[in-house]
């Protein structure tokens, strides 16, 4: 799903692609063949270009200097008087001066990755300014003056401030915040305000509690709180009714509250590696819930509800020792990748036959001992993973799965792969590391886009490796 975050930015880039009236030149020489004409100008990592040429580009709208090792703020981007866009990412900038103020169509400014502790207070000069991009810094203050401004994107993250910039709680405006990775922050209560904010990220703060004044953002959509330390989510996350995607990645969370049921949005939840013991009965009320990332946890068991979410394509379990699966899993008809594992399987579930739609399948570090031979109605899956288990064959209904593009089979007892795999004639990538295999069925020479074929660790002879390699010799072939 396509973040809100890359909205916000189209939006704001919309109007510059329609005064774009040629094309991005990337050769300083080749525009200044006719700098007039040139609206778009990237000379990114070209470290030994001059810049005393660029106020010839009167012009220039748009304007990228990524990675060129510049130390200076060069001046002559200040005479750029229709310059909407600059980057100057990627630099060793450690100060902007404070005549910046000039740019005065500027709209977007990104200044990621350099060595700037501190923003001019004359940014506040730039009435137009709507994005403002400075991650990956030595910021540890914003000025006053930002609050001047109608900035409706800020990401500061990966910087060092030590406490929550209280200027930003005043920049009103804002429909997009992404302050990960900085120092443990506590959130003011004056956050309230920017009640415009559809995109939040916090994630890698680690923060100790939820922040609960999050739940008073009323048109929040995409909301990311992933690599924290708190353990419990509040019962008023159900305030957040139009929120879509809730990131709760590597967290401590042991349980959700019931209330989550309410969120009624909801399109993706991401709980991927915490410490959840079981689901709420209420997890099957999120009627639009397509995404659900549970892996890593400690989940025993499912509650039957969860038959309910018709509209989950996507459902993430490997790594929790779930012992039993509600019979309500066969009701999930729309499921198009699923992942299990643990070795708390020792079978091939029954119920994964009936999800006709489905594409990907992992069943890894478990038990299983063999493949049913009804395995042939996946009829649409493009990629199996089984690593890791007991395999020691494969039936020929397996040969019957014609759009499979990648098989993962390592670390298994495989002894022989069945003469039929030729019949797989859209394999891409197949993976047979770690298993008991001596020879190879001819039939796979026949297999037209085969890339890789790993089979390291198991005793085939080199004749047939070097038969592989002359059949295939642009893929990558491991033995």
């Amino acid at each position: 799903m396509k973040t809100y975050i890359i909205l916000i930015i189209f939006l704001n880039l919309i109007q510059l692609a329609f005064s774009q009236r040629d094309s991005t030149y990337r050769s300083l020489q080749k525009a200044l063949e006719n700098p007039r004409k040139v609206y778009k100008l990237k000379l990114a990592y070209q470290t030994a270009i001059s810049y005393e040429s660029l106020s010839k580009f009167s012009n220039l709208e748009e304007l990228t200097l990524t990675g060129n090792q510049i130390k200076t703020f060069p001046p002559q981007i200040l005479k750029l008087k229709k310059l909407k866009r600059l980057d100057l990412s990627t630099n060793q900038l450690a100060t902007l001066p404070e005549s910046i103020k000039k740019l005065r169509k500027l709209k977007v400014l990104i200044l990621s990755v350099n060595h700037i502790n501190s923003l001019p207070n004359s940014l506040g000069k730039l009435k137009r300014l709507d994005t403002l991009i400075i991650n990956s810094t030595f910021l540890d203050t914003l000025p006053e003056s930002l609050k001047k401004l109608k900035i409706t994107y800020l990401d500061v993250s990966s910087n060092r401030f030590r406490e929550f910039p209280s200027i930003i709680a005043e920049m009103t405006s804002l429909k997009g915040l992404d302050l990960h990775l900085n120092y443990p922050m506590k959130l003011p209560a004056n956050f309230r305000n920017l009640n415009q904010l559809i995109y939040l990220n916090l994630g890698q703060n680690r923060l100790e509690a939820f922040p609960e004044i999050i739940t008073e953002l009323p048109k929040l959509k995409e909301l990311y709180l992933r690599s924290n330390n708190f353990t419990k989510i509040p019962p008023s996350i159900s305030n957040l009714n139009q929120l879509v995607k809730l990131d709760l990645n590597h967290n401590l969370i042991t349980a959700l509250p019931s209330e989550i049921g309410k969120m009624e949005s909801l399109i993706e939840l991401s709980l991927h590696q915490n410490k959840l013991l079981k689901l709420p009965a209420e997890i099957g009320d999120l009627p639009k819930l397509e995404r659900l990332l549970l892996s890593m946890n400690e989940l025993d068991s499912l509650p039957e509800s969860i038959g309910r979410l018709t509209h989950l394509k996507e459902l993430h379990l490997t790594t929790n020792p779930l012992k039993v699966f509600p019979h309500s899993m066969i009701d999930l008809k729309e499921l198009s990748v699923f992942y299990i594992g643990g070795d708390s399987i020792n079978h091939f579930p029954e119920f994964i036959l009936s999800f006709s739609l489905l594409e990907k399948l992992g069943i890894t570090s478990a038990k299983l001992q063999k493949l049913p031979d009804d395995i042939s109605q996946l009829r649409n899956l493009t990629e199996i993973i089984l690593n890791n288990n007991e395999l020691t064959t494969l039936p020929d209904s397996f040969c019957e799965l014609k759009q499979l593009k990648v098989i993962h089979i390592s670390n298994n007892r495989l002894t022989k792969i069945p003469e039929c795999i030729g019949n797989l004639k859209a394999l891409n990538e197949l993976y047979l590391s770690e298993n008991i295999l001596t020879n190879l069925p001819t039939s796979i020479l026949s297999i037209p886009q085969l890339k890789t074929i790993s089979l390291s660790h198991n005793s085939i002879q080199m004749e047939v490796i070097q038969e592989l390699k002359s059949r295939f010799p642009k893929a990558y072939v491991s033995n």
